[in-house]
């Protein structure tokens, strides 16, 4: 019995790990997002188009990726499919990194930034129904709620950070806590 406590009780702490690394990634992609346009010369207009794209890729990209994780599920566990996903976020944002991208080329790394990152929430909350679904007492809520402070603590940290060093510094975290989400993902316990 103890075993099974400290089994989810482990389980519980690596979710809101999932949780809170997701929601920081969410707080520099969007809070941080228009200074850091801003820096790179495109104005109001340019920064609405791109913050549009980023909007409306999720809008195929999604319905996609839950079509084929649901043919899938027997086959391909959830986490294998949002590594990928993840996976395709880190390569994008290295990019954007290192190469000074004029309108149209911003235009196609924020609607892959868009699909892949905004596609990971439900996926992630699939995760949780997962366990759910199996009998598991997974407390989805301690784990959002986690996503939630983590979101708020890092908008005041990249605040602070960002006055100092500049908002280039967004995307070393954003990559960062891409990578950190990848290895939290792929050392998930695959639901069975």
């Amino acid at each position: 019995m103890e075993e099974k406590k400290n089994e989810l009780t482990g389980l519980q702490i690596h979710y809101a790990a999932i949780q809170s690394v997701y929601w920081i990634i969410q707080a520099i992609f969007m809070v941080f997002v228009v200074p850091l346009l801003r820096k790179r010369g495109f104005d109001n207009g340019q920064i609405g188009i791109l913050l549009a794209v980023r909007s409306f890729t999720c809008i195929f990209f999604q319905p996609l990726v839950a079509s084929f994780a649901d043919k899938h599920v027997k086959t391909i566990p959830l986490k294998c499919i949002i590594a990928v996903i993840v996976l395709i976020s880190i390569i994008t944002t290295w990019l954007f990194m290192i190469i000074d991208f004029d309108f149209w080329g911003s235009c196609i790394i924020f609607g892959f930034l868009g699909a892949s990152i905004t596609a990971l929430s439900p996926l992630y909350n699939s995760l949780a129904m997962q366990y759910l679904g199996i009998g598991k007492d997974l407390k989805y809520s301690i784990a959002r709620g986690c996503g939630s402070i983590a979101y708020a603590i890092v908008c005041i940290a990249l605040g602070v950070i960002v006055d100092n060093l500049g908002v280039e510094t967004t995307l070393i975290f954003q990559f960062a806590m891409l990578i950190l989400s990848f290895c939290i993902v792929i050392t998930f316990k695959t639901c069975s």
